[in-house]
């Protein structure tokens, strides 16, 4: 239950050697291998917006020597997982997308999402931090109940946010329990005093000083 935010390090950015449970990766950089994590175990964890290190040999957001399960990779500048092929490499129920170098490399993964798209197995809002699949997400029933046993006992039960594992003794992949359902619309805001216009999708208006607005779709 730790955040690993704005770490530096050579070799695992955030973590190196170690093992995590629930935790969050995030903006973390590592000049060689492994920009979130090295020769880990990750329970249940969300690696995200994990940088490249300028002039880094990096390859993967988390590498080497590892055991993955229902961990989700979305949004790092590096791919997901990659190294040669380890003895003892295991990569169980998690899910990558949306990832700058790719995917899941290397690995025998098994009942893993991987897309480089957000069409399908989608996070319904890596932005602003909710990492619940999109209902209708073809990943949503990939995982496997068999491979929590991988996951120490006393660690089994919860999900990222905290919540029961399964559904009706159905595991989803990634590190989320949970899906949501996207919703439409729209938001005008009245520019304020010296902004002419409304703001509207794709309007970028300044209200005072170094203060923005931008319209969004969202998620």
């Amino acid at each position: 239950d730790c955040a690993f935010k704005n770490c530096l390090a050579t070799r695992g950015g955030g973590l190196y050697n170690g093992t995590a449970v629930r935790c969050l990766f995030t903006s973390c950089r590592a000049s060689k291998y492994g920009s979130a994590a090295r020769s880990c175990a990750l329970y249940n964890c969300v690696l995200a917006d994990n940088p490249k290190c300028p002039g880094s040999t990096a390859v993967a957001t988390f590498c080497y020597s590892i055991m993955a399960v229902n961990c989700t990779f979305v949004g790092n500048e590096l791919g997901g997982l990659s190294t040669p092929s380890r003895s003892g490499d295991s990569v169980y129920n998690c899910i990558s997308v949306l990832n700058a170098g790719g995917g899941i490399d290397d690995y025998t993964a098994q009942n893993c999402a991987v897309n480089s798209t957000a069409k399908d197995n989608a996070i319904f809002s890596p932005a602003t931090g909710d990492y619940r699949l999109s209902a209708g997400a073809t990943s949503l029933t990939e995982g496997s109940a068999a491979w929590l046993s991988k996951i120490p006992e006393e660690f089994r039960d919860k999900d990222y946010y905290g919540n029961p594992r399964t559904t009706d003794g159905v595991v989803y992949v990634g590190a989320v329990q949970a899906f949501a359902t996207p919703v439409g619309g729209k938001i005008s805001i009245a520019a304020p005093s010296g902004a002419a216009g409304v703001l509207s999708l794709d309007d970028h208006v300044c209200w005072r000083n170094n203060l923005y607005e931008q319209g969004e779709t969202w998620p």
